[in-house]
Order: structure tokens, then sequence, then C-alpha cells
């Protein structure tokens, strides 16, 4: 590059700083772009301006509150694809902002792009998984493939359809349309259907072409109760089929849906009587399930209890017997709306948990099993087939036959398609539906001879079934609310105490260095730096801060330098930043705490005497300017209780590693080694894609719906997962985080693995040691110690590959960008 031309690339990456020092994120922006529009050699040069440029821009807009954002963002995408269309990093931004913002199909558009430049980008190959998963859920995979619900609704779909050849069919959250298609190849004269997910919407009237079914199947994009005749249905239904229950039966709307078809989409019901066929009773409306009887049973599970509530009201040193923890995964917003809490949600943390009723397990594979204490009860009887249905509600006593402590009242149903044909959600049966679960908040140990007394009622959406005895009136802000799956760490003691002593270690290391002066001299600038920071005096640790609302220590007369400095960037809600503060921190900075989870960590800071020591709020690293105070400690989850990387966290300790670590920073872990196995599992595959045509019915669903198979499997707990290991347990590659580096935290090994066991690889699942200080590590892999709280993930094979005992492949693993990556291929 001549002088002109770096002259050039210098004054526009001044200009864009400047720009972005007074917060004018889009004028920096559109100086590179500008720049690069002008003179496309100086591309390279000025990438790395611009893609900050752009990630400056990208954090200052907010598409889902503000319409001005959004255009604002369209227009910069619009501009960035034109100048950047080859630049697989800009694109990747561009579709990870989409993701977060509830872009769906802007995201997919940028990140197959980012793709199709890089088929090797990871960034955008992680993220586009997690938009496939929210595109389509697994659950459709599981349900498609049940052989024995797909085969009872195309009886029950054929019985209705046959009485009366010439009907009117409405699908009702139709999905992919297989049930639609089932009414077409029955012989409806017309089937209509209709469903508000975009992508399923759009699948579903590629497969009901494909099928042959164009122009007797009409796909709606609508919510049903925004339906009416003629405008969107020519005339009303004679039948209405729908499968909208989940494992609650009445949480995906089911009851205030079919009220609404009845009223105002389908035929008038005429009552039959009994003996007389519903052919000679003239034309009336039909639902498909007419009905559901749900069942109960008081149920002993060590999981359950552990992921319901504190099993201790003492962890880690740390008295919490101020707080009431109460598992929940159902968040509500700013209007109150609650809903589930996705897997892969990019928000948690920013609207408050509420109370769950219910979550949702699949019984049969539950980790740690669980025991039936009385026997099983009809509680409720619902029927659709009635217009107005009515709730039911019932009070049943249920007598205790084991010894054992309630956990739980199970609850499943029988779904009754029509008069001869039903579909149990029972876990003695071998389907795709999980259990409700409604788990106690106390410990109740119970007898045979004992009586339970179970009042279940219901509203329009919600199934409720609660004990009598333990009615108790609880002042509804005392609860700490948290996802489940946390609650479960929390009580993971095992994982909570190796921390606690690995934090101990080093805090006594970081105060003994200081106070030995052994610090080098790199440290000993730091150190004066901090001079007039610290106040001295007593207290936890010998010194007093002054803490701020951004976290900063500050003021001292005396001069003092703190002794030692602890950031804790653990999601959730965190106890290790506490721990630190009781075990003498000086100062901690919680730094990844969420919103919902401050009151619980504030509260827990000042029951145990330590809240004016620590900083409870978001830390973003890049307000941290190079005056900051580099950091003794740092603790992290870098493996989160789903069995993967955490999003992100090893290019923030990259980041914190080149400015703002010492010589002597303890980063705990300090380092994680991924172990691997290859295996084989048919029920794994089952819930990752649609296996052929077979359990479909002969209808060619699998072609479409598998473009979104899963690939990346997480929140696998390989303990109860049925599966057979091909090969042996073998170690992959190593993260180190104990060194001082420029460079970013990533890694790369491909290794030859033999295999031990003949079969069919489905994927490659894999787990993490994490090692905390000197000769002590702790596991993430199956069963590795009783009470663990963590489960596995896996890389899928798009294709199951066979293999005999003794062949070889070669095994690679990729992390970079904070993402990581497995990959088969054959040895040479």
């Amino acid at each position: 590059m001549d002088k002109t031309a770096r002259a050039q690339v210098k004054r526009a990456a001044e200009t864009a700083l400047r720009c972005l020092s007074r917060g004018l994120h889009v004028e920096a922006l559109y100086e590179l772009l500008q720049l690069t529009r002008d003179h496309p050699e100086h591309v390279r040069a000025i990438k790395q301006s611009f893609l900050s440029s752009l990630a400056a821009f990208l954090d200052s807009v907010n598409c889902g509150d503000s319409q001005a954002d959004l255009e604002r963002f369209s227009r910069v995408a619009q501009d960035v694809c034109e100048v950047y269309s080859h630049d697989e990093a800009a694109l990747t931004m561009l579709g990870v902002k989409c993701l977060d913002e509830g872009l769906v199909k802007q995201a997919q558009f940028f990140l197959e792009a980012a793709l199709r430049v890089d088929p090797d980008c990871l960034g955008a190959k992680e993220n586009l998984r997690a938009l496939y998963d929210r595109m389509v859920m697994r659950w459709h995979f599981l349900m498609l493939n049940d052989l024995s619900r797909n085969m009872a609704y195309a009886n029950a779909v054929d019985r209705a359809v046959s009485r009366r050849p010439d009907c009117c069919v409405l699908d009702i959250g139709s999905g992919t349309g297989i049930l639609s298609m089932m009414a077409a190849r029955s012989g409806a004269k017309m089937v209509s259907a209709c469903d508000f997910n975009e992508t399923l919407f759009s699948l579903s009237r590629d497969i009901v072409a494909a099928n042959g079914f164009e122009g007797r199947v009409n796909i709606i994009h609508a919510l049903s109760t925004s339906l009416t005749v003629p405008r969107d249905i020519l005339n009303r239904a004679d039948l209405v089929v729908t499968e909208i229950v989940d494992a609650g039966l009445l949480g995906e709307y089911i009851v205030p849906t079919l009220r609404h078809a009845w009223k105002e989409l389908l035929l008038p019901r005429i009552p039959r009587p009994a003996g007389v066929e519903a052919s000679v009773c003239g034309r009336g409306g039909r639902v498909i399930p007419r009905g559901a009887t749900v069942y109960a049973v008081a149920i002993e599970c060590p999981e359950i209890r552990r992921q319901s509530r504190l099993l201790s009201s003492h962890i880690s040193g740390l008295d919490l017997s101020s707080v009431e923890v109460e598992g929940s995964d159902k968040t509500s917003d700013a209007n109150g709306t609650t809903a589930a809490l996705p897997l892969d949600a990019q928000h948690r943390g920013v609207f408050p948990l509420v109370h769950e009723p219910y979550t949702c397990e699949r019984l049969a594979q539950v980790r740690g099993g669980y025991l039936a204490l009385t026997g099983v009860h009809k509680i409720l009887e619902f029927d659709f087939s009635d217009p107005e249905i009515p709730l039911p509600e019932s009070d049943v006593v249920l007598a205790v036959t084991s010894l054992g402590q309630l956990d739980a009242i199970a609850t499943w149903f029988d779904l009754h398609l029509d008069e001869e044909i039903s579909i149990s959600t029972s876990p003695l049966w071998d389907i795709s539906w999980e259990q409700a679960l409604f788990p106690m908040q106390r410990g109740v140990a119970v007898d045979p001879g004992n009586h339970i007394h179970l009042h279940s009622s219901c509203s329009d959406i919600l199934l409720d079934v609660r004990l009598w005895v333990l009615y108790v009136t609880r002042n509804p802000f005392a609860v700490s609310y948290i996802e489940r799956h946390e609650v479960c760490r929390l009580n993971d003691v095992l994982y909570m105490e190796c921390y606690l002593c690995s934090l101990r270690e080093a805090i006594l290391t970081a105060r003994k260095e200081a106070l030995s002066g052994s610090e080098s001299e790199e440290d000993e600038m730091v150190c004066e730096d901090m001079q007039g920071l610290c106040i001295g005096g007593g207290g936890v640790g010998g010194g007093v801060k002054v803490i701020h609302g951004e976290g900063q220590v500050s003021g001292s007369d005396e001069g003092g330098v703190a002794d030692c400095l602890v950031l804790d960037l653990t999601h959730g809600p965190s106890l290790f930043g506490i721990v630190a503060a009781k075990e003498g921190a000086d100062f901690v900075q919680v730094g990844r705490s969420q919103p919902m989870y401050q009151s619980f960590q504030t509260c827990v800071a000042e029951a145990n005497g330590v809240l004016e020591h620590i900083a409870i709020s978001r830390l973003e690293l890049s307000s941290l300017t190079p005056s900051h105070p580099v950091w003794d400690v740092v603790v992290s989850d870098v493996v989160g209780p789903q069995g993967t990387l955490r999003p992100g966290i090893l290019d923030e300790l990259a980041y914190l590693r080149s400015q703002f670590f010492h010589s002597g920073t303890e980063v705990l872990p300090s380092k994680v080694t991924l172990y691997a196995v290859c295996i084989s599992s048919p029920a794994l595959k089952a819930q990752s894609c649609v296996l052929g045509t077979i359990p479909t019915l002969g209808f060619d669903i699998a072609s479409f719906i598998n473009r979104y198979q899963v690939s990346h499997f997480v929140d696998v707990d390989l303990s109860t997962l049925p599966h057979e290991k091909l090969s042996n347990t073998f170690e992959l590659l190593t993260i180190n985080f104990g060194t001082l580096s420029i460079k970013p935290l990533q890694a790369e090994a491909e290794m030859c693995v033999t295999m031990e066991t003949s079969g069919a690889i489905t994927g490659v699942a894999y787990w993490f040691e994490l090692a905390l200080g000197d000769n002590q590590t702790i596991s993430t892999g199956p069963s590795a110690y009783e009470g663990s709280h963590w489960h596995q993930a896996a890389f899928l094979l798009g294709e199951d590959l066979a293999v005999s005992r003794g062949h070889q492949l070669l095994v690679r693993g990729v992390v970079r960008d904070s993402c990581l990556d497995i990959s088969l291929r054959a040895a040479i």
C-alpha cells in the first residue's frame, strides 16, 4: 500500500473513531463504507475498523422496541451486504443481530449467506443451528416419527370422513399438514388448514403440493381464532381436526380454540341418540379429538426434587435461609404475558420468571428414575364435543402404597379421538409426549396407609393440581424464581464445593502475593495506578470499598492497595462472587448478573454480610478503560448446564486476558479438556429428523422438514438416553486459560479413532473436564458423580455412518470464536 493509500485509510479510521467516541455509530460505519466503495483495494486494511464500527452500531439499535431503529438497521444491513457481500464475518454479525431481535427470515438469509462464503465459519454455523432449532422445534421430529400416534389419527380421520365423503375439514394448528393430507386421502371434499408459524406454513405448502394435494388442501397463515366464514373458508366445516395439546393437555389453548371453532367455524352439533349411526343423524359438526381423561399419581423423584427447590439452607458456607427458591422456566414480559423459556433463548434474564405450576419430563427416561407412591387415579374428564366445553373439577383421595418422599404429582391423559380410538400419554407407553409434573415446594415424607387429598381444577389454558394439606399462603414477592437447571446446579454439592475450595485457595494466594510484594514490575505499575482507589480499614479482607453503580472501586485518603479483586463471569444466579467476598476478597464484580436474579443475589449477599464488597450488575467489557485495575481471580462457567460452551465466553476471557490480567491472575477453571465418544442412538436420531416415509404413513415430509434437522443436540442426558458406544472415550483437545497472551482462545485437533463395535454412527457425544486448581478436576460427563447437574451434547451426522469393528475414522475438533465443531471423515 502506497503512502497516499495509507493516509486515506488512516484518515477514515480516525474519523470513524471520533464518530464512535461521540456515539455516532451510523456515521462511523458509513465513513468506512464509503472508503470501501471508492477504494475497494483498501478492504483488507480497514476490515477490523469496519467490523468494530459495525459491532458498535448493532449494539446501539433495538429493532424490537423501535421502528426507527428497525428502519436504520435495514438500511445499514442492505448497504453492508452490497459492499461486504463476500465477508463472512460481517454477514454473521448481521445474522446474529437478527437472531437476537427475533427477525427470523432475515437471520436465516444472512447466516446462510455467510456459510456460502465460508462453509467453515463456526459462528455462522452455530447460530444457524440455533435458528433452525427455533424455526422448527425438535419435538416436531419426535411426533412425526411416532407411528402409533400417526396411525391412530389416520384411522380416526378416515372413520369420520368415510361417514360423510363430501365433508369439509378444518385442520387447526396444521404444522406440516399431515392431518390435512390424511383427510384429503380419505376423501374429504375440501380441506382448509391454518398455522401461525411462518416456517411451518411455508413448509406445509411445499409438502402438500409435493404429495399431490395441491388444490384440495388450502393452507392459511393465521390463527384459527382470526378466521371467519366466508372470508377465509367458504363454508362452515363438518369436521375439525387438531392436536394442539401439550403435556398438561390445555397449555396450547385447545379449549378456547375449540370453543371459537364451535361458535364460528363448525356446523352446529347435532346430538346423536345412543345406538344410532352418525350418518343418519343429519349434518352436524364433529371434532377430533372428542375429549380427554386426565390421570394422576403421587411420585418420589430425586431429579424433580433437585430442580424445584434448594435442598439445603446452607451452600458453600453461605446462609440461604432468608430466601425461598422455586424452580420455574416460565417468564412474564412487560405486558404480563407468560411463556415457556426456550432452550436457546438469547435474552435469558431480561423478563422476570413467574410461578410455573407444572414442568414436563419423560418419566421413563428421567435421571435416577421415579417411584410411584400411590395408585393411578382418574381426576378430570373433558368433553370437546360439547360446544361449551365445561371445565371439570374434582377432589380425590390417593392411598399411599409405598414408603418415600412426595416430590411431585405426575399427570398424563388419554386423548379420545373418537368413540373407539384413543391415544395415551402414560409413561408406560412408548410415545412422543412427556408427562406433566406438579412439584412439591416442601418435602413431604409419606408412609403406606397415609392418604393424599388431591384437588384438581383448571382454567381455559392451565391444569391445576394441588394437595389440600399443603395449601400455604405465601407472599409472592418473597419467592425467588430460578430456572430449573440453575436450581439443580445450586443443589450440586460436589460442584459447589470444588469451586469453593479453588476460590479459597486462589484468594489466599492473591493476598499472600500482595502482602509479600512479590508482584512483577508490571504488577507494581498497576498498583501505583490503583493508589487512592481504596480506603484502608477493617471489614472483610481488611479494606472497605466504596462501590458505585458501575462497580468501580474508588476513594482512599491513605493510599491503600486492594489485596484481591475478583471477577465472577458465571451466568445465572451465581453465588461464587458472594462466596469470594465471604472468603476475604476485597472487591467482587458479579459481572454476568441478570436482572431477574439480582434481587436473589443481593438478598443472599446482604444476609451474609458482604453486600458492601460486591457490585451486582452486568459488566460491559467494552466499557473498561486501560486504567481499570487488573483482576486477581476470575471465575466463570465456561461450560453451561446443557453441556455446551457458553456463547461468547472464550472471547470474553481472551479480551480480559490481553489487558486486565497480570502474570499471577488465577482463572477458574484454568483449562477445559474435551472428551468424546462415537455413539449409535436411534432414539436421538428420532428427535433430530424425520425417519423417512414409514412413520408418516407414506407422506413425504422428511424431504422438506429435514432441512431443519438438528445437527448439534444439546441438553442430552447420556445416563438415560438409549444408545450404544461404538468407540472408546477419547480426549480430543484442551483449551488453557492460564497463560497471558494476546492470541484468541482457540484450539484445533484431529485424531484417529478405532471403532470397538460394529454399528451405525449417529453422532459424536461429548463432555468436558474442568481443571479448578492443583490436581482438582470435575467432569461434566455422564454419571461422573452422584448429584451432578450436568447434561451432555452431541454433534449428529446428516446420515448414519455404518462402521465395522476395527474401522478407523479421523475425528476433528475445532474451537474458534467461542464455538465448537466436531466432524468425522474416513482415515486414509
